[in-house]
C-alpha cells in the first residue's frame, strides 16, 4: 500500500492498493446517482452508529427544510450474490475480488465456517 493524494472518499482512509481505490471509487460514482432525480447528487460523510465512517448521497425531498433532506448510504455489493459487503470486506475487496466472505470461501473451495459469525443460522438461499 502506498500513501495517497488525499483520503478515500468511500472510507475516508488515506492508505489503500491501487486495485481498492478503483473499486472504492467505482462504488462512490456509482452510488452518487439517484435514479428517482435522474442526476449525480452531493456527497455528505456519515457515521453509522458503531460500523466506522462512509459516504451517503444527499437527494433533496419535496418536505420543507430542514427535512427536505435524505440522506441515502453508499453501499459496495457482492460480486456474485449482490448482497451489500460488511466493512471487513469493503476494507479487502481487492484480494477478496469484491466477494462477501461466504461467496468467496464458496470460490475457493474452503468448506470451513471460518467465515460465519454464526454458525448456527440457517443457511441463506440469496448467497
Amino acid at each position: 500500500m502506498k500513501p495517497q493524494k488525499s483520503a478515500c472518499l468511500k472510507c475516508q482512509k488515506d492508505q489503500h492498493s491501487e486495485k481498492l481505490l478503483e473499486l472504492h471509487e467505482l462504488a462512490v460514482e456509482q452510488g452518487r446517482y439517484c435514479s428517482e432525480h435522474g442526476k449525480k447528487e452531493k456527497l455528505y460523510p456519515i457515521t453509522i452508529w458503531t460500523a466506522g465512517r462512509g459516504i451517503a448521497r444527499v437527494c433533496r425531498t419535496e418536505f420543507q427544510p430542514p427535512h427536505d433532506v435524505e440522506l441515502v448510504p453508499i453501499y459496495m455489493s457482492c460480486a456474485e450474490c449482490g448482497l451489500y459487503l460488511g466493512d471487513i470486506e469493503e476494507e479487502h475487496a481487492d484480494v477478496l475480488g469484491q466477494m462477501c466472505l461466504k461467496c468467496f470461501g464458496k470460490q475457493t473451495g474452503q468448506t470451513t465456517y471460518w467465515y460465519n459469525p454464526n454458525p448456527v443460522a440457517k443457511e441463506d438461499a440469496n448467497c
